[in-house]
């Protein structure tokens, strides 16, 4: 019977905010800071001067955006969800990325999802999101998977959450009173169609199922940045011709340039492989060529040539006597820091005493301890080399355009398995695939650093905020170490100075990601070994996680939701601590262990309040509707029955009448950029028609002048005509909509 049993991974461990520096230890001040748009965040552009864009302005230390929402597997909270950012809120956490597919048929309905198939975050077979419609796609319910660790996948079976598929809008229409941010993260070539689609140069509601997240988004646009990748975008005017394209495609209208400025702000990232794949082109090499011929041929000068002539190409973009500038993502892992080696170096484990060779001294190294890499390992290297040219390229960037905002990403694990192997997903499938340990695998501890290593960024996405959080403050604002220094140093080397913030950081980075970790069991086990094994993964949990020798254990009661009976928590002392408010004297006064069961009961009474909110928010509006049915005659006119209904049917009905309003709108819009291709065909028929009359007239020498000829008139006039008409349309559109006085 043992052997029928399936070995599965649960996750069971909770979010918890680390302990922060003294005097810093106020963790809802230290939230406001980063994790909030502040007054002075985004300067809005003034409505007399649209060429100035809402231009993003972060704090001194940088903002902190949670990745995928603040996601939480042991509460069932579904990344890029609804329910990942309402948690998010009740963390005070308002900036939030996810993740936006648009559809495929002709409506271009969009909805939050990452990987291109539906399978690890829906209950749906199917390999990918083009083969569902806009009704099935919203009204697919997000499930919660766990760990087969048999064969090492996410588990066939499934707990439905507490929400469908979202779409973008919804998520950008959160009820919540403090104003919040969203980094909208777009694969293949959705960036365009967002950019056209955040625009007001017309009406965008085709469909009013599909298209009516983008017509009340206003006041929305300041706060929300769209992200692109140069995999599909290689430059600005690539991006710009797409855009086009993709507006003459679906509205009949021109997209101009300088349209840019009344849409939200955009993000570009910049991987290093297609800046390779680049070089290899411009020496006129395959993409197939040796990691040896790669090394032999492409030098540091001539990558850090490709990559700066690449960005800089969102960079200070003249449109129409303006400027425009990119949020730049420049994805490197750190591994490039240690390319020249340490020769400065006092650490004992640097080349110097180790090798005792000058030449060793300045070779590739590893950026945490100094120790230099292995020389047969070439792919190695050439990562290291490739890094430090990305690494360049954003410091040359720092000091030619300070005003430029640069932007990273903290990657951790995705899976985490009891024995402790990592594992991330595939785009594509989902699937979990294996980090690489070693050398291979040191760039992937890198990305892995919370506090970022040098050129610190002013935005960074990352999976564990409170992390994040806590190493900028041990490092920014708490110590007196310089980021600079790294270039010269290790970073272990670089931390040793202040013994105090070493040791905290070593915690934040040496500690697992408890969130993603999942945790043993069998299909058959009973109750009784469901509880012990429980404890012992609590156990586990305490011992492996440096937040303090005084730490105990809760017991099986504490993971039940059971009050401790040697203890009794203030209520408030116990919200205090979960948001970090309480002071490092009273903590030390309580017994040990309290305040972590505290802050784990009161997130879960917090998760449960926010649903039944929910819940009873929907109760009560079905039977506010029923109720005004039922006493509702139908004798009466539909003005005077909307007088005594309740609010939500009228909101229900204004936006019923908004989308029938839009729609009679943009079939208008439709019908007359029908007309007026009509038109340009006509014309151009016509234009034909004479010039070949012309072309083959009455004299006998021009008799076979022409054969083949298919258009006298160039194709640029026609253009430009075209070009003509659209801007004529737009002044006229613009001034029936301008306001009277």
């Amino acid at each position: 019977m043992a052997d029928l049993l399936k070995k599965r991974g649960e996750f069971i461990h909770c979010r918890h905010f680390p302990d922060l520096p003294p005097g810093y230890d106020d963790w809802k001040m230290q939230k406001s800071i980063y994790c909030k748009f502040q007054t002075a965040t985004i300067r809005k552009a003034p409505a007399g001067d649209p060429k100035l864009q809402n231009k993003l302005q972060p704090a001194r230390y940088g903002l902190v955006f949670c990745h995928r929402g603040y996601y939480e597997r042991a509460r069932r909270i579904v990344e890029n969800s609804r329910f990942a950012i309402a948690w998010g809120f009740a963390n005070d956490l308002f900036l939030h990325e996810v993740d936006c597919r648009f559809g495929s048929d002709s409506g271009n309905y969009s909805f939050l999802a990452h990987d291109l198939s539906p399978e690890r975050v829906t209950s749906s077979k199917l390999q990918d999101w083009s083969e569902l419609a806009y009704e099935q796609v919203h009204g697919t319910h997000l499930v919660s998977r766990r760990v087969d660790l048999d064969n090492i996948d996410f588990a066939s079976t499934y707990l439905r959450a507490h929400e469908k598929v979202p779409s973008l809008r919804q998520a950008m229409r959160m009820d919540h009173r403090t104003p919040y941010g969203l980094q909208v993260d777009l694969r293949e070539e959705d960036l365009a169609k967002a950019i056209v689609e955040f625009t007001d140069h017309f009406h965008k509601v085709k469909n009013p199922l599909v298209r009516s997240f983008i017509s009340d988004t206003q006041f929305k646009r300041r706060n929300i940045i769209l992200k692109g990748y140069n995999t599909k975008y290689a430059s600005y005017y690539r991006l710009i011709g797409e855009a086009q394209d993709y507006s003459r495609k679906e509205y009949g209208r021109q997209f101009f340039p300088d349209q840019l400025f009344a849409a939200p702000n955009l993000t570009m990232v910049f991987y290093p492989e297609p800046l390779v794949e680049l070089a290899l082109q411009r020496k006129g090499m395959n993409n197939r060529a040796s990691i040896k011929e790669r090394w032999e041929f492409l030098s540091l000068e001539y990558l850090s040539k490709i990559a700066r002539d690449q960005i800089l190409s969102f960079v200070d973009i003249e449109i129409r006597e303006s400027i425009y500038n990119f949020i730049l993502e420049i994805v490197y892992s750190g591994l490039g820091l240690g390319y020249h080696g340490y020769p400065e170096s006092t650490s004992p484990s640097s080349g110097t005493a180790r090798r005792g060779q000058d030449k060793r001294r300045t070779g590739p190294a590893n950026p945490l301890t100094g120790e230099p890499l292995d020389d047969s390992d070439l792919e190695t290297l050439f990562e290291s080399r490739v890094d430090r040219a990305m690494i360049d390229v954003s410091l040359e960037l720092r000091r030619d355009y300070p005003n430029v905002v640069l932007s990273s990403c903290t990657r951790l694990p995705d899976v985490i398995t009891p024995d402790g192997v990592k594992y991330g997903t595939r785009y594509d499938t989902g699937s979990l695939v294996r980090w690489p340990e070693g050398q291979r695998g040191l760039s992937r501890i890198l990305r892995a650093i919370h506090g970022g290593l040098y050129p610190r960024s002013d935005l960074v996405v990352a999976d564990d905020p409170a992390a994040e959080v806590a190493a900028r403050t041990w490092i920014d604002q708490y110590s007196s170490l310089k980021r600079s220094e790294l270039l010269k140093k290790p970073y272990y080397e670089w931390l040793a100075a202040e013994p105090k913030v070493h040791a905290a950081i070593r915690r934040l980075n040496n500690g697992e990601f408890l969130a993603n970790k999942c945790e043993a069991y069998e299909t058959g086990e009973d109750e009784a070994q469901k509880t012990e094994r429980i404890q012992a993964a609590m156990n586990r949990m305490y011992e492996g996680t440096a937040l303090g020798d005084d730490m105990e254990p809760p017991d099986s009661s504490s993971w039940q939701g059971e009050p401790r009976g040697e203890a009794v928590i203030d209520e408030k002392a116990a919200k205090q601590e979960a948001i970090g408010q309480q002071t490092a004297c009273t903590r030390s006064n309580d017994p040990a262990g309290v305040h972590r069961k505290a802050a784990r009961n009161t997130g879960k009474q917090d998760h449960q309040r926010l649903a039944d909110q929910f819940e009873a928010r929907e109760r009560r509006e079905r039977k506010e509707a029923s109720k005004w049915k039922a006493n509702t005659s139908t004798a009466l006119s539909r003005w005077d029955r909307m007088k005594s209904a309740p609010k939500s049917v009228v909101q229900r009905e204004h936006k019923k009448e908004l989308l029938r309003i839009a729609e009679r709108k943009s079939q208008q819009e439709l019908q007359q950029a029908k007309e007026r291709r009509e038109r340009r065909s006509k014309r151009a028929t016509s234009e034909e028609v004479v010039g070949e009359q012309h072309q083959h007239g009455d004299s006998s020498e021009s008799k076979n002048y022409g054969q083949g000829h298919k258009e006298v008139w160039p194709e640029q006039f026609v253009q430009h005509r075209d070009l003509q008409e659209d801007r004529e349309y737009f002044r006229r559109d613009s001034e029936r909509r301008r306001p009277k006085l």
